[in-house]
């Protein structure tokens, strides 16, 4: 099932405690969906907040449409902010899709994509850290992870094409 990764920079003159919702449209073909503060994902980088969601996808498991989006920002007030995207990857992606496996303090990565990185999360879920992969096999002790990393998903890229993958986490534990 294809599954969209999307986030938005984050502001608000009264806080991101003041965003209410953020929405994505594919008014061509009349699909809305709402992510609200109760779901969606928040995650802080270069003292930048980012707000969204890993898991845009259609409800029937098809792959999602093309072409142009709108992004909308909303806060507590109903002021309204919006940006149009274009969504244009491959129908088929050029490699498969990459899978991590952790067990007995060791990692295996399987992927084709140019670029791979460790996604690291803490207990509650929330995003701790980015590392890139330089061996596709080894110790878990051996990557310089935080000490607030509980688990770690693969983040695989083609850059060339501007397309990625991310998989779900696995416990290091």
């Amino acid at each position: 099932m294809e599954r969209l990764s999307f986030f938005a920079m984050a502001s608000d003159a009264d806080g991101v405690e003041n965003l209410s919702e953020l929405r994505l449209h594919h008014e061509l073909e009349g699909l809305t969906w709402t992510m609200t503060e109760d779901d969606w994902v928040e995650a802080t980088q270069d003292e930048k907040t980012w707000i969204g969601s890993r898991a845009i996808a259609m409800p029937d498991g098809d792959p999602l449409p093309r072409g142009l989006y709108r992004a909308v920002l909303v806060n507590k007030a109903g002021s309204e902010a919006s940006r149009s995207l274009s969504f244009d990857p491959p129908a088929a992606p050029r490699f498969p899709f990459p899978s991590i496996s952790v067990a007995d303090g060791q990692y295996t990565v399987v992927s084709r994509y140019p670029s791979n990185h460790f996604i690291g999360y803490d207990a509650q879920g929330v995003y701790v850290q980015t590392i890139t992969i330089t061996s596709l096999e080894g110790s878990v002790a051996d990557i310089a992870f935080n000490s607030n990393v509980q688990s770690v998903a693969l983040w695989a890229e083609d850059s060339l094409y501007a397309t990625s993958a991310l998989t779900d986490a696995q416990s290091l534990f």
